[in-house]
């Protein structure tokens, strides 16, 4: 769930004691199902599909700028998970942006062209600031 950055920062500071931490978790995602997947998503949509999406890092932003938080230390946990077609559909509509039931479709026909499943690779990541 995102909360809105500079109310949050303002919030955080006031619920969080000195040394104290502030947790933001999410993944990111590194390969979105191998080479030939990637390449006809590329094909398919015009465009490669993104793996950083810049709100998580203007989400930091605030946090990092203000002089009540620490420097964040970054954790990561790579795994993996395979996902049938509508396993797929169903992981990337919890993902903001555009979603139809065209893309949908073609999503699962590329699945299903390539195996019926792809390996999709993520991190988990974890930054921890500590209040100040």
């Amino acid at each position: 769930h995102w909360i809105e950055p500079v109310a949050g920062v303002e919030r955080a500071a006031e619920l969080v004691r000195p040394g104290g931490l502030v947790a933001l978790v999410w993944t990111e995602v590194v390969s979105w199902g191998g080479d030939a997947f990637e390449s006809r998503l590329a094909d398919a949509f015009g465009a490669v599909w993104p793996k950083h999406v810049p709100h998580i890092a203007a989400s930091m932003a605030g946090l990092a700028g203000d002089p009540r938080f620490g420097p964040f230390e970054t954790r990561r946990h790579r795994f993996e998970r395979d996902l049938s077609g509508p396993d797929l559909v169903a992981v990337t509509r919890t993902y903001g942006g555009q979603h139809s039931v065209e893309r949908d479709e073609i999503l699962l026909t590329i699945v299903e062209d390539l195996g019926g499943s792809v390996t999709k690779v993520e991190d988990a990541v974890l930054h921890l600031t500590r209040r100040t």
